[in-house]
């Protein structure tokens, strides 16, 4: 066998020798492409493969040359290469999907394009492959997405016909009939709106995935290890994005389809807000407390404190506890945490002041997205360098999580849908987001047994209020 490949080998050197003359006008170009190229004379054996094409299948340059298509392409037997090569002369290229072995013995599915050349009375096929399998992880996502809707719409229509079976069934029967085709299109509609939300909110860390990745493998060996860190935390970041877009549809789905169980323990809803800070990169400053008796008013909040909480002084029970307390007893101050914008640029800056008994009986698991939600858009929809307001208070019986931030607001035209799935403000430009937050927060809320309500003023900001049994 390796008497034949010198053969082989010493047969084609001369045609090899004039093909890398002439690819010398291109190579700089071939060179430093991201997908692999292979150049293959007739009868499928190797002449040329760049640095991609020895990457993507694992092998030297030098065992490429002595091997063919079969030998990475298991499939391509001598018969069925003759065929492909016969429709790519008629036709002048092949395109296709398929699998490829690397030497490791690992497929891979690519992307493959065959373009049949002529030069100097000989034939070639210059092969172009494309790593899809990210790709095909994200349709298959989608794929799963998909099926959870479909059965979600089936769901709906069989118990629209199968609802009412009394006197007057005819008539309620057509009517249920007619309301089950406009949700049925508002499904649909919803849904066409759903998977080009998500196909726009998955392409952007997939793409910073995907350049990240090809950069660092091309620049590892020159790259400084400040610049790799760099690289690889918007890796980080990106993969955060798709976790937490995953955990959303996730939650979502689950809250739709009535799965989600209350669970209340007892909790200091104090350190969980302190925790979540910490959560998303927070680091304390000032770490002092608003004492109990100090009036809202600061804040201008008063009108959602009194739809809440219908009361006008603290209960009797309104003393900052002690026990697993953030602050100390500094009348008249609280926490202030900087928030990062993006990790890069300049910093927001979250104040978080407790209020009354911080002893709370609440399911933690339905309360961290809607604490982290609200703090999310809050810090989204603001300017750099703004400050938002996290208050945390016990009265009458019930915990208030206020949420205050000095943002671009939201019209009144605006709230009235505001917790209507897929629903984003008309005021939002460019700002990223898919509609499912406030939606999921409000049936966390529900959940609860509790209330949310929203004060807010185009420009001006926005304030969240939660009212939440404690007991």
């Amino acid at each position: 066998m390796v008497i034949n490949n010198r053969i082989l080998e010493q047969n084609n050197f001369p045609i090899r020798l004039l093909l890398e003359k002439e690819l010398q006008h291109t190579k700089p170009i071939i060179v430093d492409m991201e997908d692999a190229v292979f150049w293959v004379k007739p009868d499928a054996r190797f002449l040329y493969a760049n640095d991609a094409a020895c990457n993507l299948v694992r092998y030297s340059r030098e065992e490429l040359l002595s091997m063919t298509m079969h030998d990475i392409k298991p499939d391509f037997s001598p018969a069925v290469w003759s065929k492909h090569w016969r429709t790519i002369k008629e036709q002048g290229y092949l395109y296709f999907e398929s699998l490829y072995r690397t030497k490791e013995e690992q497929t891979l599915p690519v992307e493959i394009t065959i373009i049949y050349l002529e030069y100097n009375s000989s034939e070639y096929g210059c092969i172009l492959i494309r790593n899809i399998s990210q790709r095909q992880q994200a349709s298959m996502v989608l794929q799963k997405v998909n099926e959870v809707l479909n059965c979600k719409v089936q769901q709906l229509v069989a118990e629209l016909r199968n609802a009412n079976q009394q006197l007057y069934r005819e008539k309620v029967l057509r009517q249920q009939i007619e309301t089950a085709l406009e949700q049925e299109k508002l499904l649909t509609e919803h849904r066409a709106h759903f998977f080009s939300m998500l196909s726009h909110e998955f392409r952007t860390p997939l793409n910073i995935i995907s350049l990240s990745a090809s950069l660092l493998k091309r620049h590892v060996h020159r790259w400084t290890e400040e610049k790799k860190l760099q690289y690889l935390q918007r890796l980080e970041i990106a993969v955060e994005q798709i976790s937490q877009l995953m955990d959303e549809i996730f939650l979502n789905g689950r809250a739709e389809a009535g799965k989600l169980k209350f669970e209340p323990k007892p909790l200091n809803p104090i350190q969980l807000c302190s925790e979540i800070l910490a959560e998303m990169n927070l680091n304390p400053i000032n770490a002092t407390c608003l004492m109990p008796g100090n009036p809202f008013d600061i804040f201008s909040w008063e009108e959602s404190r009194q739809l809440l909480l219908h009361r006008e002084s603290p209960s009797p029970k309104g003393e900052v506890s002690s026990k697993g307390s953030l602050c100390s007893h500094n009348s008249g101050q609280y926490n202030s945490f900087p928030i990062p914008a993006s990790r890069e640029t300049s910093e927001y800056r979250v104040t978080l002041i407790s209020q009354g008994d911080c002893t709370v009986c609440v399911d933690p698991k339905l309360l961290q997205p809607i604490l982290r939600n609200l703090l999310s858009n809050a810090v989204k929809y603001s300017p750099n360098g703004s400050t938002i307001d996290l208050l945390v208070s016990c009265w009458d019986e019930k915990v208030i999580f206020q949420i205050k931030d000095r943002g671009i607001g939201i019209s009144v035209a605006d709230q009235q849908r505001l917790f209507k799935p897929f629903h984003r403000g008309m005021n939002v430009g460019n700002i990223p987001g898919n509609g499912l937050g406030l939606a999921l927060v409000k049936k966390l809320v529900d959940l609860h047994g509790g209330q949310i309500s929203v004060a807010s003023e185009v420009g001006v900001g926005t304030t969240f209020t939660i009212a939440l049994p404690a007991q």
